[in-house]
């Protein structure tokens, strides 16, 4: 009997631990080693299909989507930093239903684990749209841009919480399947987190 109390115990204390987005607070140092290369990603999807890539990742066709030629060049360029360029760093709080990310850049993102809808106008006038839940224990996250594409994340820890897995699966128009890159971080010291870049918006 107190074999069966104690297995409760635990269990529910498990799935109390799993449902708290806390477990993802914190500094956490990008590990370009263990994690994908998003442009051999996006060529290796690509190189059988029309437009190809160029030197610096994807290029554009005529059909719209994300690096679609239906899109500005300021806007492809954007699209091309985000996914291609990592941060060197992300901190990420949490302050019920809040999930907020920064990164040294200074790319601010919240995320609300509740599901609501949150919208975002551009410098350059683009409005996007993004929506989040938290998952057992990890934090799904969809965003539409304005063309129709979709970025799926996932944002999760490793067994032993020193790493932080971000998962995207990037389902641009001009592809028929999904491209997944895998984004590995490391836990960083509180301490240690380096000064965020100044002047980092464009």
């Amino acid at each position: 009997m107190k074999l069966v109390i104690t297995f409760v115990l635990l269990l529910l204390a498990s799935i109390a631990y799993s449902a708290d987005p806390t477990i993802l607070a914190g500094k956490w140092k990008f590990n370009a080693k263990d994690s994908d290369d998003p442009k051999q990603k996006f060529q290796e999807a690509m190189k059988n299909r029309n437009g190809g890539f160029g030197p610096s990742g994807p290029e554009t066709s005529n059909r719209p989507g994300v690096f679609s030629g239906h899109q500005s060049s300021r806007d492809r360029d954007r699209d091309r930093t985000s996914l291609l360029q990592p941060p060197d760093w992300i901190d990420i709080s949490y302050t019920s239903p809040q999930v907020r990310v920064i990164d040294n850049r200074g790319e601010e993102r919240d995320f609300y684990t509740d599901g609501r809808k949150t919208e975002k106008e551009m410098k350059d006038n683009r409005k996007i749209a993004w929506w989040a839940e938290w998952q057992d224990d990890s934090l799904a996250v969809t965003t539409q841009a304005k063309d129709g594409g979709k970025v799926y994340e996932t944002y999760y820890l490793s067994p032993d919480q020193q790493h932080l897995y971000v998962k995207f699966k990037v389902q641009p128009l001009m592809m028929d399947q999904p491209v997944t890159i895998l984004r590995v971080f490391d836990k960083m010291p509180t301490e240690s987190a380096p000064a965020q870049t100044q002047n980092a918006h464009p």
